[in-house]
């Protein structure tokens, strides 16, 4: 073996010349170095991943059968080489193609919502064309046929031309109009205003539109008028063409309708901030949205005048969404639903949507109106409250596992680290009782009494091990002193402490929890970090006990360890994080891959701690 062995295994090479390399490995990877070796030696030549037990080096290894003169196999030829850095960088990859397939995907549904719009606008656009073409087709015979008033005169607003329904309503042919003024068919001033219109379209040379109000049989009769000049052959205005149509109705139900909405507007301007209501057409297009939607998604009103689904997210919920708005179209009445949608800022809104479909007279569905409630923040609460139900539930399942396998390493240690003691001392003190000439009694005592006094320490180990009377006799500080030096013995690792002292004697619940939590991050680190340096220090600040344990290991990615933390993994900082709380402590993690971690807790040390002596 070289000399890189014992960078890779963390072993120097002479510790196993002559020796089995199964202390290198834990049951996992010592199966593959087994088979691998096994197999080569029936003459293959293979390569397996194996990864180091004490250095966590993951390492790719090549061997082949080892040959005498006669071809005969003698032995194994291997060769190892640290993959880790490359299977990290695999694993990297991995997950950025992983990204990038989630981003290609999100963008392809993007556009394909945007074609889908494009279609919507372009059948539209083909159906305004279609209209056009037709409108033209019937502008030939609009005079004879128009419900509208339409009508010609001269540049001192004398008639020369009028329609069926002129004659009509106002009870004169067009023969007999022929030169008259609206003088002759109205009274003065309903005539003069008329006029004063026709003078306006001839001074601006331009289309121009009024409201106009004339004298029917039952009353007042309003009338939307556009009004047009046209031009003798030098270009100068000379008759005005005006075609009237009847308001009267539409006016009137206006009126109603801005009472109605005047009132309607002031119960949706007041709406809380977390509702807003709206309406859109058949066509899905949103026609009125109230203010508060800028305060629950961003957007003025006017700028979310679009098609209901240009903001929904790809959460496939939302495909539910969209067919309960598809059948209010059709007019089936809909219980509410929920979609996600798009924040102006690029956040998500959960939202709660009650709608319903709007007919006109002949039962048709003209709009759709809704109200929908910003639900985002109770429907996070409700995710946290299951989520953190769970971790409980988790948390207590894996306490009784904890103290069940607590029980059984402490029967184990009972039989194996002071039982034996005492069934030796029994066999000693046989032997005494029934000595035999030539027997050396002292050397029995002895012998005796070193187990014995082993028999003591062990039963001293494990009773500060469960719970240290250090904790309660001489403090927290003292009991930390004595488990660091308990984990350099046992563990062979370099840990630095340091501390400013002892304060008020902490409570005794508070004093067994730091203690515990303490004992389990070091049990952490010598486990998982790989770290070669650890420091733990406690300060006293005032009223708070600050305590860090740091390390130059491995570290960690912070965003999994979050979710580990949040989810069902990572009970121990799970567990940690949960008493902290309880005791109206603070835990912090900081930590980076490759750059170790550090882990704080801070306990406020509240009245009624008892002083130290």
């Amino acid at each position: 073996m070289n000399q890189v062995f014992e960078k890779l295994s963390g072993h120097k090479p002479e510790e196993f010349i002559g020796k089995s390399f199964a202390p290198l490995f834990n049951e996992e990877n010592l199966k593959l170095a087994m088979d691998l070796y096994t197999r080569t030696l029936k003459g293959e030549s293979l390569k397996r991943e194996v990864r180091f037990k004490d250095t966590g080096i993951l390492c790719e290894y090549k061997n082949k059968p080892l040959l005498d003169k006669q071809g005969n196999i003698v032995g194994v030829l291997g060769s190892a080489r640290d993959i880790t850095e490359r299977k990290t960088l695999e694993n990297e990859l991995t997950n950025i193609n992983k990204t990038l397939e989630q981003r290609v995907t999100r963008r392809t549904k993007e556009w394909s919502k945007a074609n889908e719009a494009l279609q919507i606008k372009i059948v539209q656009h083909t159906k305004a064309e279609k209209l056009l073409q037709k409108s033209k087709e019937q502008l030939q015979s609009i005079l004879d046929n128009s419900p509208a008033v339409i009508y010609l005169k001269d540049k001192n607003s004398k008639y020369l031309l009028i329609n069926y329904q002129f004659e009509t309503l106002f009870h004169i042919n067009r023969n007999e109009i022929i030169g008259k003024t609206d003088l002759d068919i109205f009274p003065g001033d309903m005539a003069g205003a008329l006029q004063a219109n026709d003078r306006k379209v001839l001074k601006a040379g331009v289309p121009l539109e009024w409201e106009e109000t004339v004298l029917h049989d039952d009353g007042p009769h309003t009338y939307i008028s556009m009004k047009f000049p046209l031009f003798d052959s030098s270009g100068v205005p000379d008759r005005i063409c005006g075609i009237s149509t009847n308001i009267t109705k539409r006016k009137r139900a206006e009126e109603v309708l801005r009472k109605s909405e005047a009132k309607y507007s002031r119960l949706i301007e007041n709406l809380q901030e977390n509702y807003f209501f709206y309406s859109h057409n058949a066509e899905g297009v949103f026609t009125y949205l109230s203010p508060t939607i800028t305060n629950i998604l961003g957007y003025a009103a006017e700028e979310f005048l679009t098609h209901y689904s240009e903001y929904l997210t790809d959460n496939p919920s939302n495909e539910k969404a969209i067919k309960h708005t598809d059948l209010s179209i059709k007019g089936v009445k809909q219980p509410s639903y929920e979609l996600e949608i798009y924040h102006k800022d690029g956040s998500k809104r959960t939202l709660k949507v009650q709608e319903v479909p709007v007919f006109d007279k002949g039962n048709k569905v003209i709009a759709v109106e809704g109200i929908a409630e910003d639900i985002t923040e109770s429907k996070r609460a409700e995710e946290k409250l299951v989520t953190y139900q769970t971790q409980l539930k988790h948390l207590s399942s894996t306490l009784s596992l904890t103290e069940e396998r607590e029980r059984r390493r402490i029967s184990e240690d009972l039989h194996d680290r002071i039982g034996q003691n005492l069934t030796v001392i029994k066999m000693k003190l046989e032997e005494l009782r029934e000595a035999q000439v030539g027997t050396d009694r002292d050397h029995v005592l002895n012998q005796t009494r070193e187990l014995l006094d082993n028999a003591i320490q062990e039963t001293r180990t494990l009773t500060f091990e469960i719970s240290s009377p250090l904790l309660y006799e001489l403090g927290f500080e003292p009991a930390v002193e004595w488990l660091i030096e308990q984990f350099r013995e046992r563990h062979n690792i370099p840990i630095e402490y340091e501390g400013n002292g002892g304060g008020r004697r902490l409570h005794d619940d508070v004093s067994f929890f730091l203690f515990k939590s303490v004992r389990e991050l070091l049990f952490n680190i010598v486990k998982h970090a790989g770290a070669d340096k650890i420091k733990v220090s406690t300060r006293r600040d005032k009223d708070r006990i600050r305590i860090s344990i740091e390390d130059n290991g491995i570290g960690l990615d912070f965003s999994k360890l979050q979710y580990s933390i949040d989810n069902l993994s990572g009970f121990g900082l799970f567990s940690i994080r949960e008493r902290m709380e309880h005791f109206g402590g603070s835990f912090d993690i900081e930590s980076k891959p490759d750059q170790g971690t550090r882990i704080t807790l801070v306990l406020k040390q509240q009245e009624g701690y008892k002083d130290a002596k």
